[in-house]
């Protein structure tokens, strides 16, 4: 049983019971401008009055006045039911709520994302709300509309934020992963076309005749907000923020970012920005995210694609070659996709380097990786411990989707490595979503 399922039967029995009441007690007596008596309820209609009064034929009632043969009927047992239905909803939902989980657990999310306060996010207001929410898209328990509904209300307040707050509500978006949104790519962009966000002013010192100007490296929290800014922009961006983004490695404010901005243009998948990715100098950024990115277009990086991974295979080491050949093999063809010729890699028996490389690619592919899910379970099953562990790691960061791992990784979880069942353990938490 979800447990959505109490909340939503108590809800259902108390809006039960509410209507029920409602119709016993104003509906379905109305008179409609009928004269009935008000004992027996007999109508009278066409009864003639006797001065002032009227006597009823049926009870020998006699009624002063007309407003009283005008009176709505109670239904009193109707109302007496409603009521019970209320009642008992909400003995339900007091169950539900002495279960020891929070109340936002048993929410459906579509009330949650009404509930909740865009403003909220960052201040320390609603956190548990919005910790759940957070929750349900790690899990993938959010429909489309809903990340998208949350994402353009936390876009209209970016601009009125201060770094801090912005930071935390740019780390719920990335979170939410909202898909396409034109009103959140138009924020961050502007954001990018205003530079990457300042650091601590100069500090300058006189001694003597001598000007000493130093400057202090950009805070931390200033370096992860532009890289989510860049990050962003990749998921929720179209064609036309590929310039934005090629903006971004060409600039020198932007120098921290270039990766971030390189694996942006490899998730806005738009085949325009495969020549800028090309044309970055392999010594000017890791060799390795470079290649991943241009391999996630597949056989659309077309001539110029295989060009660099001629030019990568003419400046590595031959211990790397088996993480270059699977790259290439998605840009020739001969793999349907990256992730299944990466993991591969991680089957051969291969140097150390190129195990390394292949295994955080796969890492840093998260759920793109999916398509892979059947080697890594059989790696799995490898009588090698460290084989066991990277296979575990990489079907982790998968997340959901690798869903059907679960059994294996469960017999993993008692695994004599301890490395190994630790791993398995994170993975499984990971997959699924505790109860």
């Amino acid at each position: 049983m979800s447990a959505a399922t109490p909340f939503l039967v108590g809800i259902g029995l108390i809006v039960l019971g509410l209507g029920v009441s409602l119709w016993g007690f104003a509906i379905r007596g109305r008179s409609r401008r009928r004269a009935r008596c008000p004992r027996c309820w007999y109508s009278l209609v066409g009864t003639p009055a006797q001065g002032t009064k009227r006597v009823c034929p049926e009870c020998g009632h006699a009624i002063e006045g007309t407003r009283r043969l005008y009176r709505t009927r109670r239904h009193w047992r109707a109302v007496f039911l409603g009521l019970t239905c209320v009642l008992s909803g909400l003995a339900l939902g007091s169950i539900a709520k002495a279960s020891g989980k929070p109340w936002q657990r048993s929410v459906p999310a579509t009330i949650l994302v009404f509930l909740v306060d865009p403003d909220d996010v960052g201040s320390g207001l609603a956190h548990a709300t919005w910790d759940e929410l957070r929750t349900r898209a790690a899990y993938d328990q959010l429909a489309a509309w809903q990340r998208r509904r949350l994402a353009n209300a936390i876009a209209g307040t970016l601009n009125d934020r201060d770094v801090p707050s912005r930071l935390a509500a740019l780390e719920m978006l990335d979170d939410l992963n909202p898909g396409r949104s034109a009103i959140l790519a138009g924020v961050l962009g502007g954001f990018i076309e205003d530079g990457p966000t300042p650091g601590p002013p100069p500090v300058r010192a006189v001694e003597g005749e001598t000007i000493t100007i130093s400057s202090h490296p950009p805070r931390p929290e200033h370096v992860r907000h532009d890289d989510l800014v860049v990050r962003l922009l990749g998921r929720v961006g179209a064609s036309a923020d590929v310039s934005v983004l090629e903006g971004v490695l060409q600039a020198r404010g932007w120098t921290r970012q270039r990766s971030e901005a390189l694996w942006a243009l490899a998730v806005l998948n738009d085949p325009s920005a495969v020549e800028a990715m090309c044309d970055i100098p392999l010594d000017r950024q890791p060799w390795t995210e470079v290649v991943l990115a241009v391999a996630l277009f597949g056989d659309r990086a077309g001539e110029r694609g295989e060009q660099l991974m001629v030019e990568a295979r003419a400046r590595m080491f031959p211990r790397s070659y088996p993480y270059l050949d699977a790259c290439s093999n998605a840009i020739n063809g001969r793999s349907s996709h990256v992730s299944i010729a990466l993991s591969e890699v991680l089957r051969q028996d291969v140097h150390v380097l190129s195990h390394h490389y292949a295994s955080e690619a796969l890492r840093k592919l998260g759920a793109q990786a999916e398509p892979a899910v059947p080697t890594l379970i059989e790696m799995l099953n490898s009588e090698l411990a460290w084989r066991r562990r990277s296979a575990a790691a990489v079907l982790g960061s998968i997340g959901p989707g690798a869903r059907q791992a679960l059994p294996d990784l469960e017999r993993l979880a008692d695994d004599e490595d301890r490395y190994v069942s630790r791993t398995a353990l994170w993975a499984i938490d990971r997959i699924r979503r505790p109860d």
